[in-house]
């Protein structure tokens, strides 16, 4: 909110005006905000808070010059300080006219003498001078496929960390380390391992050729530390061989994390975790599955393996890898146990903690390298060479992973290698990827969302070349139902009967009978679904309410019939925790929209279903035509181009795509009336439907 405040002072700037040079140095402390005007049709720039403006405009009132470096001093007596002053603040430039040439907004600490510097560029970009600042990539990995020589393969990553490259490059040099002792006295073994299985084989033995390769994937990486699970496989003759390992790397220092740098009492973290891992072999119910034997004594070895080169951190927590053989026979694979930070929060030091996530709701978009260059995006990070498209942003989003990944035609998919990593992206950010991709899926991005949820996209191109974005978990319908239905409900073995009448659900098990007067005059439809994954069915009602409107509604029954919801529109569909309310969006015209309601419970347990964090999700198709030009954080749209509506907080923003494939946030607000309006104009003098 206070960056739309700071945005609407910045549009009001023609009432604050005031003339300066943008070249008079003497005048000027060496600390505040320092623009540099590279466009030459720029008459105004202005700097504005939610609590004042100001602006500069040549002394002859002419146009800036190119090169020219306005200066603005916001933080007063703050600024000679030590003690952090942080702002946040628009900047914006204006034509002869005063209609806005580029906007954009940034948060900065203004305390201890600072000296930001920012760059109008000739095209009418706002961005940093260190440019990746801005949109986010604190930490970045790439990673590249080394083959050494014939059937040996190494993953090399490469980390990036923005300010502290000295790091950086102590993390790359200790990973280089691990490849060369990977590629020595480890390839001399696994030489041995194989000369000597070819000598024991029987003649009529399967004899493999010799290979071996390391991969690397990016479990953990922000500006606390960056954490590498790193997987060994060897083809030895008629064996083989696969081993799982951490490496984890304080992102202050470089320097190389053993376990007991992660706690002041590294013994009670170990005891734990010793503990925690004993008790998921025995009740988890992927080791209940018959024929699941662990080897003799493997709870002793348990308790070995909380040790250095057994784990690693990931987002949810500490992971304990078991190798092939060591707790269960070798046959039975791999695995790992994930000790949620929950669990372990008061025994890690807290430097090592995840951040809380912050910011708007977040989404992926991919163009083409070209499309997005064209556009008004800053590069998150270095291009790479051999970029073929960019994944821009709409809102936030945080551990951002690229993937190339096998598609197959039942929709299931299997990632191979991770290709780069990206700490956290913003919207107007650009993350250029190199892959050769097809019309069939074959790139995967995972990222994680303010709100602290896991998406998944894959990444496909379409006849003519333009890369398309799918979500591969889709939606689910849930069970419909008619108004009578006997099943298991609650997963109690037992049969419950249903029913719905008069705008009355009943639940019936025996002779007990549970009732709810529902908001549901006229049904539509009712369906079952276990958004919360604990085996049983919830129960969703969607129809008409007296005033013959859209009303959806939910309850869990659990030995009694509790609610956990209601809204208007109807139900559109389920995703994992969440149920999608379909409903109308009045914004010059009708849209529909889908808005997620989650999963929450109270501190005595009560479930109940409310919006989400994420903002509401468009119907596909959903499109606005522009009346006027428009500029929006420097995104030009002309009159007569049609924006396609993504998502909306239903208040302050609507996230679009224009027709050259551009993303941006356009800002609305509502008038004293309760009409529309957009950076101050009424919203059916800018759009038609």
């Amino acid at each position: 909110m206070r960056r739309f405040l700071a945005v609407l002072m910045a549009l009001s700037v023609i009432l604050t005006l005031c003339a300066c040079s943008g070249s008079n140095t003497e005048k000027r402390r060496k600390c505040g905000l320092y623009v540099t005007v590279e466009a030459t049709d720029v008459y105004t720039v202005s700097f504005g808070t939610d609590s004042g403006s100001e602006s500069c405009t040549p002394a002859k009132g002419d146009t800036f010059k190119s090169g020219e470096v306005v200066h603005f001093d916001p933080a007063g007596t703050h600024a000679e300080k030590k003690a952090s002053y942080v702002i946040d603040y628009t900047v914006c430039v204006y034509d002869k006219d005063m209609e806005i040439l580029a906007v954009a907004s940034f948060s900065d600490d203004f305390g201890n003498m600072a000296k930001i510097n920012i760059t109008v560029t000739e095209d009418h970009h706002i961005v940093y001078s260190g440019e990746s600042v801005s949109c986010g990539g604190s930490v970045i990995v790439d990673i590249n496929d080394s083959a050494p020589e014939a059937g040996i393969t190494v993953a090399v990553p490469t980390v990036y960390i923005a300010d502290r490259q000295d790091a950086a490059q102590k993390i790359n040099d200790s990973v280089a380390q691990l490849n060369t002792v990977f590629l020595g006295s480890e390839k001399d073994a696994y030489r041995s391992a194989y000369d000597s299985n070819v000598a024991a084989a029987t003649a009529d033995a399967q004899i493999s050729d010799f290979t071996m390769g390391r991969t690397v994937r990016t479990m953990r990486g922000d500006e606390k530390l960056i954490s590498f699970r790193m997987v060994d496989r060897a083809s030895l003759a008629t064996d083989s061989s696969l081993k799982i390992f951490g490496a984890t790397y304080d992102a202050e220092t470089g320097e190389e994390l053993l376990f007991d740098d992660l706690s002041s009492d590294s013994d009670a973290l170990r005891s734990f975790c010793s503990e925690y891992v004993l008790i998921a072999t025995t009740n988890e119910e992927r080791f209940k599955d018959e024929g699941m034997v662990f080897n003799t004594g493997y709870t002793e070895t348990l308790s070995s393996l909380v040790s250095d080169g057994h784990w690693y951190l990931s987002g949810e927590g500490l992971v304990i890898a078991a190798n092939p053989g060591e707790i269960a026979p070798k046959e039975s694979g791999f695995f790992e146990f994930v000790i949620p930070y929950s669990e372990i929060g008061d025994l890690l030091y807290e430097r090592f903690l995840p951040e809380e996530y912050s910011g708007d709701y977040g989404n992926v978009s991919a163009l083409s390298k070209a499309a997005a260059d064209a556009g008004s995006f800053i590069a998150v990070g270095s291009d790479i060479e051999g970029a073929t498209l960019s994944l821009t942003v709409t809102g936030n989003v945080y551990d951002l992973s690229v993937y190339t990944a096998n598609y197959y035609n039942d929709g299931s998919y299997v990632l191979v290698s991770q290709l780069r990593y990206c700490s956290d992206m913003t919207q107007g950010g650009a993350f250029p990827i190199a892959a050769q991709l097809g019309t069939t899926p074959g790139l995967y991005v995972g990222f994680t969302t303010a709100d602290g949820q896991r998406h998944n996209r894959l990444i496909a191109l379409d006849s003519a070349g333009n890369p398309v974005v799918y979500d591969p978990d889709g939606g689910d319908a849930g069970l419909k139902i008619s108004s009578g239905y006997v099943g298991d409900l609650d997963g109690s073995g037992r049969s419950e009967s249903l029913k719905f009448d008069s705008g009355k659900l009943t639940v019936s098990v025996g002779k007990k009978s549970f009732e709810a007067e529902t908001p549901v005059a006229s049904k539509e439809s009712i369906l079952l679904y276990d958004i919360d994954g604990d085996s049983a069915f919830e129960i969703f009602v969607s129809g008409k309410d007296e005033n013959g409107a859209d009303v959806s509604c939910g309850y869990d029954f659990s030995d009694e019939l509790t609610a956990l919801f209601e809204a208007p529109g109807s139900i559109g569909e389920f995703n994992g925790s969440r149920v999608m309310i379909s409903g109308n969006f009045g914004f010059v015209g009708e849209f529909t929209v889908f808005t997620p309601y989650a999963i929450t419970r109270n501190e005595s347990g009560t479930a109940a279903l409310t919006p989400s964090a994420g903002a509401c999700t468009f119907a596909e198709g959903s499109e606005l035509k522009l009346v006027i030009d428009l500029n929006v954080d420097g995104v030009i749209s002309k009159a007569g181009t049609s924006l396609r509506l993504v998502s909306t907080d239903l208040a302050t923003y609507i996230d679009c795509i224009n027709s050259d494939g551009t993303a941006f946030r356009l800002p609305i607000g509502t008038a004293a009336d309760g009409s529309w309006v957009v950076a101050s104009h009424p919203a059916s003098s800018v759009f038609s439907k």
